[in-house]
């Protein structure tokens, strides 16, 4: 049904796939086929990406790859218009309109991602942060998505003071139909730090190794 064109695909990748497989941080922590050494990657393996995993690290580092997170395809097109963000009941509550441009009946995920500013704990470019599917859409028809997330849902973890912080300044809200094409795009700012302390109980014994990060 799907190859004739009687259902219209509308799903979308969970990962990223890359052009080599030398191109994903991970692979320097693995032995390959054919090697004999002994210790590191052979009888234990260290983690070193850190939080360098899939589109995170492919759009930050803008490493070139085959298919992005969220790629899907279609018999149709969508285009992404006036985006809206408000505040309400703590919560951040985004709003983009979905409209079928094409001549067939679709559907769409939008995926909510967010860029934080630069701040003493590196971030990626882009983190998705919610998504959500238009109904069935016929040619030239609109649906208004809505997504929400809050503060904590955007914090990263500072691992010098056991807490999960959220920066102050101003923020990016991007809608896209996958981590590679961002359709629209809106600002919104978080006036003052924010702050959830957590106990200090899982605290490495040793230095952690994470890895550098080269963005070109």
């Amino acid at each position: 049904d799907i190859i004739s064109g009687k259902v219209n695909p509308s799903g979308k990748l969970p990962m990223t796939f890359p052009t080599d497989y030398f191109d994903i941080p991970s692979s320097k922590n693995f032995p390959m086929v054919g090697e004999t050494k002994s210790g590191k990657n052979f009888d234990y393996t260290n983690y070193e990406e850190d939080i360098w995993v899939g589109y995170r690290y492919f759009n930050t580092v803008k490493q070139s790859i085959v298919y992005p997170f969220g790629y899907g395809l279609s018999y149709t097109n969508f285009s992404f218009s006036k985006p809206k963000i408000e505040r309400k009941n703590n919560k951040w509550i985004a709003n983009i309109e979905v409209t079928n441009t094409g001549n067939v009946s679709g559907k769409e995920v939008v995926q909510l991602y967010i860029s934080a500013p630069e701040t003493f704990i590196q971030k990626p470019d882009i983190e998705l942060k919610a998504f959500g599917k238009t109904r069935e859409l016929k040619p030239g028809e609109s649906e208004i998505i809505k997504l929400q997330f809050t503060d904590y849902d955007i914090a990263s973890f500072d691992e010098n003071n056991s807490q999960w912080l959220t920066s102050k300044g101003k923020y990016l809200l991007s809608f896209g139909s996958s981590s590679n094409d961002l359709k629209a795009t809106i600002p919104f700012s978080i006036r003052k730090d924010k702050t959830w302390k957590v106990n200090d109980v899982l605290k490495p014994i040793e230095k952690v190794n994470v890895m550098k990060l080269s963005i070109k």
